[in-house]
């Protein structure tokens, strides 16, 4: 099993989302208002300088269409 560290973790969610989100041509702004959270906590989800509950990041993924089991399946 790969050790799970907090930063690492954190900082590979916030490469993930911020990649699907230029990817599709999102503004955080839209993210943020489609999963219900404030764009200044969306930006620092973004650059790991937060972190994030589960239920939070169920919330981006589905903005992102993204499935986050994909995600939680690298640290199993």
């Amino acid at each position: 099993m790969k050790k799970i560290e907090n930063s690492v973790c954190l900082k590979e969610f916030g490469d993930l989302i911020k990649a699907e989100r230029i990817r599709r041509r999102m503004s955080q702004a839209e993210v943020a208002q489609i999963a219900e959270i404030s764009q200044p906590y969306y930006s620092k989800i973004e650059l790991a300088q937060r972190g994030i509950d589960l239920v939070g990041a169920l919330k981006i993924c589905k903005a992102l269409n993204l499935d986050l089991s994909d995600f939680i399946k690298r640290y199993i």
